[in-house]
């Protein structure tokens, strides 16, 4: 396999117009990792303030942006056991999504059902497995019950506000947004929307 690969880099921090398509070193996965030939990556909004140089990347991760990756594994390190080379998977990580190839640990792999393309799936770990863990793993959200929900128009409250309406039908979402957001967030459906710039609740 070739040494060299494509990939979405920097040449400093700003606006997208620092971002450029450059030839790269291809990462190797540890023992632990798999190697992952990426089909399909997302834009969160860390990608957005670690490129406008306010968010660095956590130590020993990639330099090239992307958390979340879906894409097909194409090489095991050697204490891999539950995953096989062409097995279809998304994983969040810690950078080096926008690049052909990326590294993730085997343990934050998640197999993709055949029914959900790449790009379906490199839009869930940042955003739905937030919402999904904070909601029904922590809050314990029930059926019936409300929830407050703040910062409307985010990935990770729109998320929220799609796993409420799926899981929970009769629950009450009531979300917080700027004045700018009100509108948007009243076209997902919520229960009432609360300007916080100018409500006082």
């Amino acid at each position: 396999m070739a040494s060299k690969m494509k990939a979405v880099v920097m040449d400093g921090f700003g606006s997208p117009d620092v971002l450029h398509l450059s030839t790269v070193e291809r990462p190797a996965p540890n023992d632990t990792q798999v190697l992952i030939q990426v089909a399909a990556t997302s834009v969160n909004r860390p990608d957005i303030v670690q490129r406008e140089g306010n968010y660095p990347p956590p130590s020993g991760e990639s330099d090239v942006l992307g958390l979340e990756i879906a894409g097909t594994v194409i090489e095991l390190g050697k204490d891999v056991t539950d995953w096989h080379l062409g097995d279809r998977v998304v994983a969040l990580v810690g950078g080096g999504g926008y690049a052909q190839f990326a590294t993730a640990y085997a343990v934050h792999l998640i197999r993709i059902p055949e029914s959900v393309s790449f790009q379906e799936a490199a839009c869930i770990c940042e955003t739905y497995i937030t919402a999904y863990l904070n909601l029904f793993r922590i809050a314990g959200l029930r059926n019936g019950q409300s929830v407050l929900l703040h910062g409307g128009g985010g990935g990770v409250n729109t998320a929220a506000v799609h796993l409420c309406h799926s899981l929970l039908p009769e629950a009450t979402v009531i979300v917080t947004a700027s004045s700018a957001k009100v509108e948007p967030v009243r076209t997902l459906g919520v229960d009432s929307v609360i300007d916080y710039q100018k409500q006082d609740f």
